[in-house]
C-alpha cells in the first residue's frame, strides 16, 4: 500500500467503526458488513472515544455538584446516548433467548424477535444498575476506569467475533464475522493493551485481564448453549466485559491493603 494512502485508509476505517458503534453524528455513506469487519481493529479506539465522553460527563457532574449519585446517573445516560444502547439491546435479547428458550432453536428464535421479554427487561435493569453502582460507589467516579472500560469491552467484542463461529447459517453479523480475523484481533489487542498501560499503568492491565476473563467465560457458555455466537451475543459480551473492568477498578484498591499485609507477613 502506498504510504500516501495509509492515513486516509486508517481514518476512513476508524470513522466507519465509530459510525457503527456510536450514534454520534458522523457523516459518511453506509458500508457493507465486509468493510465493517476490516475496521474491527479500530474498535478499541472508538471505545476510547466513548469512554472519554462518559468520563467527562461523570467527573464533570461530580466536580460541579459533589454528588456521586448524580455522577453515576450522568455516566449511564451519556453512555446510552452515545452508543444508542447498541450493546445493551444485544444483552437484553440474549437474556430473553438464553433464559426463555429451552432448546437451541427456540433460544435463537427468541433472540431474533425484536420484542423484549421479562428476562430481557431484568437483564437491562441489572446492566443499568450495575453501571450506576460502579460509578456512584465509595470514592466517586474513577475517570480512568470510565475511560478504559469501553476500550476493554470493544476489544473483547473483536475477540468474540473472530474466535467463535456464527450460530446461524445467515445473519446480519455473519458477513462481519467472516472477514474479522487474526489481523484485526492482534491490532485490537495491541491497541487495548497500549491504551490501558499508558493511561493507568499496571492496574489498568488488571482491569483488562478481568474484563477479558469474564468475556471469555460468557462467550464460551453462549457457544455451548447456542452452537456459536450472534450479533446479540457480541453485545452481551461487550457489556459484561465492561462490568468486569469497572468492578476490578473498584475492588483493586480495596484488595491492595490486605494483599500487602499478607505479603509482609509471609516475608
Amino acid at each position: 500500500m502506498p504510504a500516501a494512502t495509509l492515513p486516509a485508509t486508517v481514518v476512513g476505517r476508524f470513522v466507519l467503526a465509530a459510525r457503527f458503534l456510536t450514534r454520534l453524528p458522523i457523516p459518511g455513506p453506509c458500508a457493507a458488513f465486509e468493510e465493517l469487519g476490516k475496521s474491527a481493529a479500530y474498535f478499541p479506539g472508538v471505545g476510547l472515544l466513548v469512554g472519554g465522553l462518559v468520563a467527562a460527563a461523570a467527573v464533570g457532574v461530580d466536580r460541579l455538584w459533589g454528588n456521586p449519585l448524580l455522577a453515576g446517573a450522568a455516566a449511564v445516560i451519556v453512555n446510552a446516548m452515545v452508543t444508542g444502547g447498541l450493546h445493551l439491546d444485544g444483552l437484553m435479547d440474549t437474556c430473553d433467548g438464553i433464559f426463555g428458550g429451552h432448546t437451541r432453536e427456540r433460544a435463537l428464535e427468541i433472540m431474533r424477535d425484536s420484542r423484549v421479554g421479562s428476562f430481557g427487561v431484568l437483564g437491562g435493569c441489572a446492566a443499568v444498575l450495575l453501571r450506576f453502582a460502579f460509578v456512584a460507589g465509595p470514592g466517586g467516579p474513577q475517570w480512568t476506569a470510565l475511560l478504559l472500560a469501553p476500550v476493554i469491552g470493544r476489544c473483547a467484542q473483536v475477540w468474540a467475533v473472530a474466535c467463535f463461529p456464527y450460530a446461524r447459517a445467515q445473519g446480519t453479523g455473519s458477513a462481519f464475522q467472516n472477514v474479522t480475523g487474526r489481523a484485526q484481533v492482534v491490532a485490537a489487542t495491541i491497541t487495548a493493551v497500549v491504551l490501558c498501560f499508558l493511561t493507568a499503568g499496571v492496574p489498568a492491565l488488571v482491569w483488562l485481564g478481568a474484563g477479558w476473563a469474564v468475556a471469555l467465560g460468557v462467550a464460551v457458555r453462549l457457544h455451548q448453549r447456542l452452537g456459536g455466537l450472534t450479533g446479540d451475543s457480541y453485545g452481551a459480551v461487550t457489556e459484561v466485559s465492561e462490568w468486569a473492568a469497572l468492578a476490578a477498578a473498584g475492588l483493586l484498591p480495596c484488595l491492595a491493603g490486605p494483599v500487602s499485609i499478607a505479603l509482609n507477613a509471609c516475608l
